[in-house]
């Protein structure tokens, strides 16, 4: 992998700051198909050269000393590549051959950071809200190209047309009392295929829920600070609740993949540290 990056530099205009960087990256793949190869023995070779941009726009203004704002955009990707057990054609999937191209994404982000006191007490209040686009996303999939059945079933990687994110975290924390430390973070998560319909060998697979994404998620806790003699040490106790919604462990729940949807759950944890 090579790459040409500039840095992201900084520059202050009172309270203002404007940040902006950028890296373009070429990889180059050269696949060779050995002789003993069950199916694909003496093949042509294959390469591929993928090269893409990844950037970062970003705007920062420090409305008071303990308050930060922003707003930034971001692109990035993921190389595309070859699926070694998939008919070595020069196309990819879609079109019956063992090609997958790269992901790219972007998305859009503000938030504020804030760093003071409530009633006299330390607190800490982050908020982000952000919206992330997708184009040929890569998933796994099992397809049959033959038509023999599962046992000659193959595993390719595909690009599903484009996935949509969108969605809000917040975390928040206060020394409540000097020993006592109070704490929340959330997180809710709107993620969907937005064109989830793949062609593979001349099967139409449709992707959707989004899997591994739970919608709501969040975690409370508590901190306590044990008085100790001077030489001994700090003692502390942390105590905390996460929950979450639903989730599926695929991404065709809705067509391939019934019974692939796990239950939320809460999770009740404790940790004694002895520093």
């Amino acid at each position: 992998v090579t790459g040409v990056q500039t840095c992201a530099l900084p520059i202050w205009v009172e309270n203002l700051r404007f940040t902006a960087g950028a890296r373009y990256t070429w990889e180059h793949i050269d696949f060779e198909q050995l002789g003993a190869s069950t199916y694909t023995a003496d093949a042509p070779d294959q390469s591929e050269t993928y090269s893409d941009p990844s950037w970062e726009l970003g705007l920062e203004y420090q409305a008071t000393d303990s308050l930060l704002t922003y707003i930034k955009t971001r692109g990035s990707f993921r190389s595309g590549g070859f699926n070694g057990a998939a008919p070595p054609i020069d196309a990819d999937a879609t079109g019956g051959g063992n090609i997958f191209d790269s992901e790219t994404t972007q998305d859009v982000e503000a938030g504020l950071k804030s760093r003071g006191t409530v009633a006299g007490r330390a607190a800490m209040l982050n908020v982000a809200i952000y919206n992330q686009w997708i184009d040929d996303v890569q998933r796994v999939e099992f397809p049959d190209p033959d038509g023999a059945g599962p046992v000659a079933s193959i595993s390719v990687t595909a690009n599903v047309p484009e996935e949509e994110i969108k969605g809000i975290e917040v975390e928040a924390s206060i020394m409540a009392l000097s020993w006592l430390e109070l704490g929340v973070a959330g997180a809710y998560t709107d993620a969907e295929f937005t064109d989830n319909e793949v062609n593979l060998f001349g099967n139409v697979y449709s992707y959707g829920p989004v899997g591994d994404t739970p919608e709501q998620s969040g975690v409370a806790w508590a901190r306590i600070e044990f008085p100790t003699r001077d030489g001994v040490g700090r003692i502390s106790l942390r105590g905390e609740i996460y929950a979450q919604s639903e989730q599926f462990f695929s991404n065709t729940y809705d067509s391939l993949g019934p019974g692939t949807r796990l239950d939320g759950y809460e999770l009740v944890s404790a940790r004694l540290d002895w520093k």
